[in-house]
């Protein structure tokens, strides 16, 4: 028997879907563009796999679209993911498909486009930025091929901003290039924002000239803002001191990725010295990309002015920042008398929300004369900012302050200084505290996280002689969600040459939810060595170009290359997380092997760095042997208070010698946080669409809970692509505490037509709490619209010299929101001077209506033409403006008549409709006469018949059908009614419809879902029933109940056994899968049945055995590789081969009654609680060897009745695929199941 797709990967997609895990799947980008040549070679792009935490799995499908390949298929978060647009085979056109990433709780689509020419084009996207004021972006070069020389025209495109891209040359030949750049005179008058454009590309010779695309995006920031503090200089000079420093430093800062050229220069009144007094060191220089540089400004003494108050001014010249021009002023006190002073009276501190609070800074009041005591006080009082009571000159006293429980952004206060005897004061130091959530780089790899961790190093082991290391991925993300545009670097090598590859290359650009491979190329390094370097992450705010506040990111790795063995392990980092005096959350385990065949012991030493008494380790020494080599680690919250606690485990490793391995020791590094409470936000993302120009959708709202006790929170809402400076998201409140709601709105009426991508972060401000920070995405959708008007033409007629013919409704609708539009008429012919076309209203919106009416007046017999055009006020707007031709005849009378006049229909229930019939309509005379139907049904009216067009000129064909959905079996009767203001009498047309029954289910057989194989069935176990009228027409996937098991009804399909109702995985009219309940069990044989739509199949009787093991195979055929995951969790494959004496887990059905029966349908489950074992033993073998089985029983996350077998790949087995073997009491699986052995 012929196969189905439907039963593995339906299984697979039903077990994701229906919520097994809670995280959340995010699919960066969520659509693709690809450009090949009809007959030429397949293109990638690569689809970045995330979830909100990491280890979840997904499946990735392809619908069954034969062009589109996706590698791999399967796998956890974080993954990259190889997404190939095949053109073997297709004609030039373009073509569309969906690949779905499917896994926890989301099913996430990806829209692909693949248009097929006689060109393609590489990039397919082409990216510039630029900075105000800065150097402007390069140009770009795009590759063009084509199987043969064909000839082409190039054109440039934009949709806002003017002509700012231009491509050279305009036409040529391909194969070729083509240069892509920004024209610098209109980059010159663009404001701040994002424009977009288009390359694009046609051939003119050959046999197909379907155009190819490249998307184009100018990413303009704005110049660098320039800030100096403090807001004035104060400077002191006492006649006679004997510790005169009359100076103070003035620091200049910026925020921008470029550094800003700046000059300083000076300016004094008149003053009897009659000289500029005051000196500034440097007067010039550049101040660094987000940084700060200090300018000394300072009393030159050899003017040896009076006592008294004398002033001047600074200049602050930056013509490459914001503003250009600022000015500081300077006030000089002379005085007899000891007087205080302060170097820096400006105080910057800077806290990022979730980060520790920024460190006090030390202030040191001077006196030009004696030490004087100081009195200190802070404004406003009692607040943020703290300092002593009391102090004295020449002693640094601290200011600190505590951003606990304030918002993000800028508050300012004032540190007051007054000396006792002193002839100035008080002195007043400026604080400025700037609190912000602004997005900053994360970076997760191999377990560790830079969001809990302080560093993430890489470590790489090389043996010579052996595979080199396997690249690492880093996964680079942005604290809030909102979208930063990165470079990473490998910097500051210690072994010279180029051997760390970030993506592959020295540098590699993109932007965040992005997954960068990270490799090593030790060829040419000498084996003993060992080589550090820096991974630099360099970072931009892609919505401002501002740095980010961490950037650049540093990540340190280590390359070791030895002629022996080293030791590796996985991951490099743990993090556990637990409420305050909670229980202990699962242990996790740390895998440890070697480069090489030698097998490596180990000694383990856990460490605390703080707390005490929380890290646990399962064993202090072992090999990199099977059964030894993973280490179980546990951390309890005993009496820790809330807070993150940090350890380490060092674990050093010798050789078959004795010797210490090269890379020993390693340390892991063990985070664990307890937390006060953990918030908890709802829904995970958030999507919206509207219709450019048209009115904002629904606000929608994001529920904050937590548990423990209420928690404070604030509340972000950043836009990561947007048009100019459209702010298109908003959340409110920006602060709130548990339980709470946050309203999001967006409004995209002033963004052109697109896909827009923000994000709302939701930090608690409690410290130490779980879940936070929480990112919510929000997907803003902007359509141009799509405006469309019914009927497209309408036609009056009228007896020449009576009444009017009656009025007709044009229906406006607009895609997919509402679209604003007016509405105008004109006449072609207008024999009489009679206007007699006229429609209201004049404006509507849709969905709307528009009432036509025409009255001949004197009009003598003719045609007489005119329209209605319907004008979208949308910009863009698809199928505006619409023109809608109206005809008015006027005639003398005419007859109407039908053929047929009756017409008849028969329909079974649950069977397709019937198909539709014709009936023509004609009048008597030369001229068209217009016509209108009316329909009544019987009995008691319905809906079940339609008639298209409803209104027309003869001679015309109308399309009669029905729609039976809901009828009951019997006889129904209706009349089509056809009239024209023609014609004094109508016609009608009589039709019948007949309802039958729906026909008895056949059952035609019954397999076992995952091998395949016919016989007996077993309790628990997956099957698939064929077979005709056994379900719906469209597959109809199971659901959950309240209780979390599968229900029994799916599609109104229902399977009984002996009575008893069987979980529905999914329901088709010619095959159905559900898991045999476990009742059937001690029973010879159970009678099943089919009921669709309450129509039962006749009984079948059918045998019950003990076991029926099947094992599923990935290839869904019941032979070749089987469903099995290797010791880290990838899938196994010829790709992914199981080392010998690892474990991999097998994945089947049909196991029988066990240890404790489960409620049918039920999800067993993920904390390891609820796993049952079959009554019955398991054996396994592995290439016809014994295999030691480790574990068999319930999966933990899937329906019971599917059963997970781990076992271990025997030492000596053959490499390659080889055939695999479970035996479940005496009853063996299918043969022809492989498992793939290195």
């Amino acid at each position: 028997m012929k196969r189905s797709s439907l039963t593995f990967g339906s299984i697979l997609i039903l077990f994701a879907a229906a919520g097994l895990e809670a995280q959340t799947l995010s699919v960066s980008p969520t659509s693709l563009s690809f450009s090949a040549q009809a007959g030429g070679a397949p293109v990638s792009q690569t689809i970045n796999v995330t979830s909100s935490s990491s280890g979840v799995s997904f499946f990735a499908f392809n619908n069954n679209i034969s062009w589109l390949k996706v590698n791999p298929a399967t796998g956890t978060t974080p993954s990259a993911l190889t997404v190939t647009a095949d053109p073997t085979g297709l004609l030039p056109s373009t073509y569309t498909g969906t690949l779905s990433i499917i896994g926890g709780s989301s099913s996430v689509p990806v829209t692909v486009t693949l248009t097929v020419g006689a060109v393609s084009v590489s990039p397919a996207s082409v990216p510039f930025t630029y900075q105000m004021g800065g150097t402007p972006p390069q140009s770009t070069t795009v590759n063009i091929s084509s199987a043969a020389p064909v000839t082409i025209t190039l054109a440039a495109a934009t949709t806002s901003g003017g002509s700012w891209l231009q491509v050279s040359p305009t036409s040529g030949t391909s194969p070729g290039t083509a240069v892509l750049s920004v024209n610098q005179t209109v980059l010159l008058s663009l404001g701040v924002g994002t424009y977009n454009g288009t390359l694009t590309i046609t051939p003119t010779s050959g046999a197909s000239t379907t155009p190819v695309t490249v998307s184009v995006t100018l990413t303009v920031s704005p110049a660098p803002p320039v800030t100096f503090s403090p807001g004035a200089i104060n400077l002191s000079y006492q006649v006679g001191g004997t510790n005169n420093s009359p100076q103070q430093a003035l620091t200049l800062a910026t925020t921008g990725t470029q550094g800003v050229a700046f000059a300083v220069s000076t300016a004094v009144g008149f003053n009897p010295s009659g000289r500029n007094w005051l000196l500034v060191n440097p007067s010039g220089g550049t101040i660094p990309a987000n940084g700060n540089t200090q300018v000394t400004v300072s009393y030159d003494t050899t003017a040896n002015l009076p006592v008294g108050t004398w002033t001047g001014t600074i200049t602050l010249q930056t013509p490459g920042g914001t503003p250009a021009q600022q000015t500081i002023p300077v006030t000089l006190l002379v005085s007899t008398s000891p007087q205080v002073n302060v170097a820096n009276a400006a105080l910057t501190f800077n806290y990022q929300v979730g980060t520790a609070a920024p460190a006090s800074q030390n202030v040191t009041v001077s006196s030009t004369g004696a030490q004087l005591p100081l009195t200190i006080s802070t404004t406003p009082a009692n607040s943020w900012l703290s300092a002593p009571a009391t102090g004295t000159t020449g002693t640094a006293f601290p200011v600190s302050v505590n951003p606990t429980g304030l918002q993000p952004g800028t508050y300012t206060g004032t540190v007051n200084v007054s000396a006792s005897g002193a002839a100035n004061g008080p002195l007043q130091i400026s604080v400025t505290l700037t609190v912000s959530n602004n997005p900053v780089i994360v970076v997760t790899t191999n377990g560790c996280s830079t969001a809990v961790n302080q560093n993430c190093p890489l470590l790489f082991a090389n043996q010579a002689g052996q595979a080199g290391a396997p690249a690492q991925n880093i996964s680079i993300t942005s604290s809030t969600g909102a979208a930063l545009n990165y470079t990473v670097s490998a910097v500051s090598s210690s072994c010279g040459g180029a051997w760390l590859l970030p993506g592959g290359a020295l540098t590699t650009s993109g932007t965040t939810n992005a997954i960068v491979p990270i490799g090593v190329n030790a060829g040419g390094v000498a084996a003993g060595s060992t080589c550090n370097q820096n991974l630099s992450i360099s970072a931009t705010i892609a919505a401002t170009g501002a740095a980010a506040p961490n950037s650049p990111l540093t990540i340190p790795v280590t390359m070791y290359v030895s002629s022996s063995d080293l030791l590796v392990a996985n991951p490099y980092a743990l993090t556990f997380s637990a409420p305050v005096g909670g229980q202990s959350p699962p242990a996790q385990t740390i895998s440890l092997t070697s480069t090489g065949s030698n097998v490596l012991n180990y000694t383990v030493t856990p460490t605390i760095t703080t707390g005490s008494n929380w890290l646990f380790v399962n064993q202090v020494s072992g090999s990199t042997a099977a059964g030894s080599s993973l280490l179980a680690v546990e951390v309890a919250p005993g009496l820790l208070s809330p807070g993150t606690y940090f350890g380490t485990i060092a674990i050093a490793a010798t050789g078959p010698g004795g010797a210490a391995v090269a890379d020993s020791p390693i340390t892991i590094q063990v985070t664990f946080q307890v937390t006060a409470g953990t918030m908890t936000v709802s829904p995970a993302s958030l999507s919206f669409t509207q219709t450019s120009a048209g009115s904002p959708p629904a606000a929608q709202t994001i529920s904050v809970s937590s548990s423990a006790q209420a928690l404070s929170y604030s509340v972000t809402a950043a836009v990561t692509t947007t048009s100019g400076s459209v702010n298109w998201l908003t959340a409110t409140p920006t602060s709130g505490a548990t339980p709470g709601s946050v309203s999001v709105t967006v409004d995209g009426s002033k963004l052109p037509a697109g896909v827009y991508n923000g994000a709302v972060t939701i930090t608690a401000t409690t410290p130490s709490t779980g879940g936070s920070p929480a990112t919510i995405p929000v997907t803003l959708t902007v359509l141009a619209g799509t405006i469309s008007a019914t009927p497209t033409s309408l036609t009056f007629g009228q007896v020449v010299g009576g009444t009017a013919p009656a009025s007709q409704t044009v229906t406006v609708s607009g895609t997919p929101g509402t679209i604003s539009f007016s509405i105008a008429t004109s006449e072609d012919s207008n024999g009489a001077a009679v206007n007699w076309l006229s429609a209201t209203p004049a404006t509507g919106t849709t969905p709307g209506t528009v009432t036509v009416s025409a009255s001949a007046g004197s009009l003598a017999v003719g045609s007489y033409t005119g329209k209605i055009t319907i004008t979208a006020a949308s910009p863009g707007a698809s199928g505006s403006p619409i023109t809608i031709p109206v005809t008015l005849n006027v005639v003398t009378g005419q007859t109407l008549s039908v053929s047929p006049a009756a017409l008849s229909f028969a329909y079974s229930l649950g069977a397709s409709a019937p198909p539709a019939q014709t009936v023509q309509v004609s009048a008597t005379g030369t001229a068209a006469a217009p016509f209108a139907t009316a329909i009544t049904t019987t009995p008691s009216g319905g809906t079940w018949l339609q008639v298209s067009p409803t209104s027309g000129n003869t001679p015309a064909t109308l399309s009669v059908t029905v729609t039976p959905t809901g009828l009951a079996a019997g006889n129904y009767t209706g009349t089509v009614t056809i009239s024209s203001s023609n014609s004094l009498t109508p016609v009608t047309v009589m039709v019948s419809l007949s309802v039958s029954t729906i026909p008895t289910p056949v059952i035609t057989a019954i397999t076992n879902a995952a091998s395949g194989s016919t016989g007996a069935i077993s309790p628990g176990e997956n099957i698939t029933i064929y077979g005709t009228g056994i379900g719906p027409a469209t597959l109809t996937g199971g659901t959950l109940t309240a209780a979390g098991a599968f229900s029994t009804t799916a599609g109104n399909t229902q399977v009984t056994f002996d009575g008893t109702p069987a979980p529905v995985i999914y329901a088709l009219g010619t095959q159905t899968s559900v898991m045999v309940p476990y009742g059937v069990s001690g029973r010879p044989v159970t009678t099943i049945r089919i009921s669709y739509q309450g129509v039962l199949s006749n009984p079948l009787i059918y045998n019950v055995t003990t076991t029926a093991p099947g094992i599923y195979t990935l290839n869904e055929s019941g032979t070749g590789p089987g469903a099995i995951e290797n010791q880290d969790y990838s899938i196994n494959g010829p790709t992914k081969p199981a080392a010998k004496g690892s474990a991999v887990a097998v994945y089947m059905t049909g196991e029988g009654v066990t240890s404790t029966i489960p409620p049918d349908g039920a999800i067993a489950p993920v904390n390891g609680t609820g796993l049952y074992k079959p009554l019955q033993a398991v054996t396994a073998t592995v290439g016809g060897i014994p295999a030691t089985v480790l574990y068999y029983g319930s999966s933990p996350g899937i329906v019971y009745g599917a059963m997970q077998v781990n076992l271990t790949i025997p030492a000596n087995a053959a490499s390659g695929p080889q055939p695999i073997v479970i035996t479940v009491g005496t009853t063996s699986t299918q043969a022809g199941v492989t498992v793939a052995v290195q």
